[in-house]
């Protein structure tokens, strides 16, 4: 691959692309962004599919007082 011209790195640089053209014009700080989004994304459905369980438990009558602190968000002091 051969190296961009000037004009072509002004170009890539003003569009927030690769300056130098080695990543093929891949905007990587968006895709840096995105990954960050959908690592956030997946954490919070981890947490509310947990919840939907802890909720079922305490309808089948099967919820831990350690799980239902976590059900009610109470932290540390207010579970004594």
């Amino acid at each position: 691959m051969e190296s961009p011209t000037l004009s072509q790195y002004f170009d890539n640089l003003s569009k927030g692309q690769d300056a130098l053209g080695k990543l093929g014009g891949f905007d990587y700080e968006r895709a840096q962004e995105d990954e960050e989004l959908n690592r956030i994304l997946a954490e919070e459905d981890d947490q509310e599919s947990y919840r939907r369980e802890l909720l079922a438990r305490m309808f089948g009558g099967k919820l831990t007082s350690r799980q239902y602190a976590v059900l009610m968000r109470m932290g540390h002091d207010e579970r004594e």
